[in-house]
C-alpha cells in the first residue's frame, strides 16, 4: 500500500513546536490483510513517538477483525474486541477511543450499538459508515458498495437520530459531491455531532483528474452550505492518498511539509474559515496517508497550515475539539 523503500528517502524534518500536544483523531491498525502492509499498533507507536507530542489516538473502523461467527449484524463488533484488547493503562500513546462500524438504515442498530459498547471497554466513542458514492466507478468507494440514495432516506437518518439520542457522534466518509446531501442530513437530525472525514474529501481521479479548480469552486460552495450545520465538524488531514489527486506520491522523493503545506492550503485554510478551530479537529489517517509522507513530516504540515491561528486556536484543532467531541 505504501512503498517503504521510497519512504526511507524522506528527509528527516526538525519537529516544528514539539510542545503542542496532539490528539490524532484518525487511524486505523490491521494486520494479515491481501495485498496491504501491515499497520499494527507497534507501527503506530512508533510513528507517534518519533518526536511531536502525540499524547492519544482514536482508532476509527477499517472493517478489519470482524466475528466470523454469530449474528451477521453483530460481526463488526469483532474490531472494537480487537483493539480495546490492545489497551493497557501505561501505554504511551494511548488509544484513547475507538470508533466503530454500524449501518444506521438497519433496525437493530441499537442491539449493536450496546454490544459495541460493552465490548469497548469504556473506548467505544461513536460510529463511523463510509457512504462514498460517485457514479465513475473509476473512483474508490467502500468496498461492500454505497447506496447513493442513502443519505436521504428516513431509516437512515433515523439510525442518525438514535446515535443523537445516545450522544455518539457520527463519522462519515464521502466524495464532496455528497456534500450538499450530508448538510441536508445534518439539518434535518440536528441533535447529533456530525464529524465529515479528511475535509470531506475534494477528489481528483476519475471524471474528476485535470480539474482541480473546478473541483475546489463546488467544494467550496458545498463546505459553506455544511457549515451553517452547527452539530457538524471537519477533520483537518486524510488528502494525502493518491485519490486526492495532488500526485506527490510520485515524485522522486516523498515531498517535505512546506510542499505538502502548499497544496493543502486552499483546502484547510477555508475550512479553518468557515467552520473556526472549535469546530476543527486535525487527523493522520494513517496508515493511509503514508502513501505520500512520514508521520512526523504530515504533522509538520498541519501545524504550518495552522501556525497563524493563535496559539490557543492551533491547540484546540490539534487536540481540544478532540477531547470535547470524542470526550477523551
Amino acid at each position: 500500500m505504501w512503498d517503504v523503500e521510497w519512504l526511507s528517502t524522506s528527509a528527516v524534518e526538525e519537529v516544528l513546536a514539539p510542545d503542542l500536544e496532539i490528539v490524532d483523531t484518525h487511524f486505523h491498525l490491521w494486520t494479515g490483510r491481501p495485498q496491504r502492509l501491515d499497520y499494527a499498533f507497534a507501527d503506530f507507536k512508533a510513528d507517534a513517538d518519533d518526536g511531536h507530542k502525540v499524547t492519544a489516538g482514536v482508532h476509527v473502523e477499517v472493517g478489519w477483525t470482524y466475528r466470523t461467527e454469530g449474528p451477521e449484524h453483530l460481526r463488526p463488533v469483532g474490531e472494537t474486541e480487537t483493539i480495546a484488547a490492545l489497551v493497557e493503562p501505561s501505554q504511551h500513546p494511548a488509544i484513547a477511543g475507538l470508533v466503530g462500524y454500524a449501518d444506521l438504515a438497519d433496525e437493530r442498530l441499537p442491539e449493536l450499538l450496546d454490544a459495541h459498547a460493552q465490548a469497548g471497554r469504556g473506548l467505544f466513542k461513536g460510529v463511523r459508515q463510509m457512504v462514498a458514492y460517485d457514479e465513475d466507478d473509476r473512483i474508490p468507494q467502500p468496498a461492500n458498495g454505497a447506496d447513493p440514495r442513502l443519505l436521504d432516506s428516513d431509516a437512515w437518518r433515523g439510525g442518525l437520530a438514535v446515535l443523537g439520542d445516545r450522544n455518539l457522534p457520527f463519522d462519515v466518509w464521502l466524495w464532496h459531491p455528497q456534500i450538499p446531501q450530508l448538510a441536508a442530513a445534518a439539518r434535518a437530525v440536528p441533535g447529533v455531532t456530525v464529524i465529515l472525514n479528511h475535509l470531506g474529501s475534494p477528489a481528483a481521479v476519475g471524471r474528476f483528474e485535470g480539474r482541480r479548480n473546478d473541483v475546489l469552486a463546488q467544494w467550496k460552495d458545498s463546505i459553506d452550505e455544511l457549515s451553517e450545520c452547527p452539530n457538524v465538524v471537519v477533520k483537518i488531514g486524510g488528502i494525502g492518498w493518491p485519490a486526492q489527486g495532488f500526485g506527490r506520491e510520485r515524485w522522486m522523493t516523498p515531498p517535505g511539509s512546506q510542499e505538502l503545506a502548499e497544496a493543502w492550503q486552499p483546502f484547510v485554510s477555508h475550512v479553518l474559515d468557515r467552520f473556526g478551530a472549535d469546530r476543527c479537529l486535525a487527523e493522520s489517517n494513517f496508515p493511509v496517508d503514508r502513501q505520500t509522507t512520514t508521520y512526523r513530516t504530515l504533522w509538520n504540515a498541519i501545524k504550518r497550515l495552522t501556525a497563524d491561528l493563535t496559539l490557543e486556536d492551533q491547540q484546540m484543532v490539534l487536540a481540544g475539539t478532540a477531547r470535547r467531541v470524542y470526550g477523551v
